[in-house]
């Protein structure tokens, strides 16, 4: 299986890396982003497809996915994507917490 990483996913990974380890431990996200790419790798590209449309696999624990394509027998790593919390989980999680304080 031939890999291949796009300049886009080298930029989104050193610009995501000097965010999160300006407020994270050092080293943390990369390791974790190499494991997830070293998984999909060892699966052979297979993952679910994203609403992006890409196949994609989760950044544990920050909220990153590794965006990737998969063409016969070529893996192309597209970039990062940062996957933001979506309101309706927001206002559970702040009802949930106002419950739990009363």
């Amino acid at each position: 299986m031939t890999v291949i990483f796009s300049s886009l996913f080298k930029a989104d990974l050193a610009a995501a890396e000097e965010k999160i380890e300006s407020v994270s431990i050092q080293g943390c996200f990369r390791t974790c982003v190499l494991f997830q790419v070293r998984q999909i790798i060892k699966r052979k590209g297979d993952g679910p497809v994203g609403p992006h449309g890409f196949r994609c696999r989760g950044i544990r624990p920050y909220q990153y996915h590794v965006c990737y394509y998969v063409d016969q027998k070529t893996i192309y790593f597209l970039g990062l994507a940062y996957v933001r919390p979506q309101p309706k989980y927001l206002k559970r999680l702040l009802e949930n917490t106002a419950l739990s304080s009363a």
